[in-house]
């Protein structure tokens, strides 16, 4: 009997770790991609949130910040679309501040990697530095990586160091990101984000 019960437990096992490839199953702070943002706030609490939004390309995407919510990252943000009466969540990021520490920054951001590498299984790893899309003078820096899901969206984990004029004009700092987004954020972002 005995040896049933460990043999179910073993299958059970299994059976959530192939699961844990799916970008739905991957949680920050309880929120998952395919979540409608009213099971965690009121419509009055995300329309004060869309007072201060980032519109992507087209208005096809919007960015708010939620950050009194978190335990875990200094800011949050969700990607929305703005027509969509359900909020439903298409990316999430939890964000902590590492203002000129971004060799501190890379030391968290190896760690992460690590642990989503032992959580995922299916997927292409992609290693890239670039300059930061979001400073338009050219002076911030990003180190990502990004793991592509086999079955679809995507996880990245970002340290950037920012330049001085954005952080004097916008108050940014150095900063990690935990991204992660659908399959379709994904494509909008590839294909028409930035171009």
């Amino acid at each position: 009997m005995k040896r049933l019960i460990f043999i179910i437990i073993i299958i059970f096992s299994l059976q959530s770790l192939a699961r844990a490839d799916d970008i739905r199953d991957f949680q920050i702070e309880g929120m998952s991609i395919g979540d409608s943002l009213l099971e965690f706030f009121s419509e009055d609490e995300i329309q004060e949130s869309l007072k201060n939004p980032t519109f992507y390309k087209n208005n096809k995407f919007v960015v708010i910040f939620i950050n009194k919510f978190s335990s875990k990252y200094e800011r949050m943000q969700v990607t929305l679309k703005p027509d969509d009466n359900n909020y439903t969540i298409f990316s999430i990021d939890g964000i902590l501040d590492f203002d000129k520490k971004i060799d501190e920054c890379n030391k968290k951001r190896a760690d992460v990697i690590k642990e989503l590498e032992s959580l995922f299984q299916n997927f292409e790893r992609v290693d890239e530095d670039s300059k930061f899309e979001g400073d338009k003078n050219g002076q911030s820096f990003t180190y990502g990586t990004w793991f592509f899901l086999k079955t679809g969206g995507h996880f990245s984990v970002t340290c950037t160091k920012m330049g001085q004029i954005v952080k004097e004009k916008n108050g940014w700092t150095d900063e990690l990101s935990i991204n992660v987004s659908n399959k379709e954020f994904e494509n909008f972002l590839i294909n028409e984000a930035y171009k």
